[in-house]
């Protein structure tokens, strides 16, 4: 998929890895998450809806800095791949709530499998 190359530089255990942003799911005055290189930067919205997890933990106070607030303290999903992520947000978050027009009417098993996966 295609990548914005913004680089944003972050530390990481005492070294500076460079990460980007990711062009369609980076969106503004959200949650930021790190899936292996790529940040996603989308709406709270569904996720407290759709999560009691998600809804506790943004109900907690926090500073403008907590995880999850900025680039530098993302929400990381280690165990997830990037492709897998992007399907998921293009379910949870259809075109008409994004600039961008995708749609998963042309999905075919391998899409549905992998955000199953995450599921899981």
């Amino acid at each position: 998929s295609p990548r914005n190359r913004s680089v944003t530089p972050t530390l990481t255990g005492g070294g500076i890895e460079a990460l980007h942003r990711h062009d369609r799911y980076y969106l503004e005055d959200n949650v930021v998450f790190l899936v292996k290189d790529t940040l996603f930067k989308i709406p709270r919205y569904i996720l407290v809806q759709e999560s009691p997890i998600f809804a506790d933990m943004f109900l907690l106070p926090n500073s403008s800095d907590a995880e999850g607030k900025v680039d530098a303290a993302p929400i990381r999903l280690n165990q997830v791949e990037v492709l897998d992520f992007e399907r998921l947000l293009e379910l949870l978050y259809p075109p008409r709530f994004t600039k961008f027009t995708t749609g998963t009417d042309h999905w075919g098993v391998s899409e549905w499998k992998s955000i199953l996966g995450l599921a899981s």
